[in-house]
């Protein structure tokens, strides 16, 4: 099960207290898309013997957007491998992520897990 843990808030930002960077490096964003996607198998293996899993970041899918303290639930779209990314809200009006700094969390659906704190 894949885990992205964004929090505490830094001056405005998300640190990712759950990534793979050396301790220390920190890359603090001012906003974070989160979109929940498909995994299939690449159909090959790594050295170690594993299988490769491949992200299937087309169609559409859930979606929070993290952004001044406050998250909007909501969904994400895109046509095929080279379409735009489209988020909207629950509602259907256009979610845009506001200017700055952003890292955009793909998460596996149904085996991902996201969570938040201040």
């Amino acid at each position: 099960m894949a885990t992205r843990r964004a929090g505490p808030s830094r001056g405005g930002t998300y640190v990712n207290t759950n990534s793979y960077a050396a301790e220390g490096d920190e890359f603090p964003a001012t906003s974070v898309p989160v979109m929940r996607v498909e995994i299939g198998d690449a159909g090959y293996r790594d050295p170690a013997g594993y299988p490769v899993p491949e992200t299937k970041f087309e169609g559409t899918g859930p979606a929070q957007l993290f952004h001044d303290g406050k998250v909007v639930q909501g969904t994400w779209t895109k046509d095929g491998l080279t379409g735009a990314i489209k988020l909207e809200t629950k509602k259907g009006e256009e979610l845009t992520v506001p200017a700055g700094r952003t890292w955009i969390e793909l998460v596996p659906q149904g085996t991902g897990n996201v969570t938040w704190a201040k």
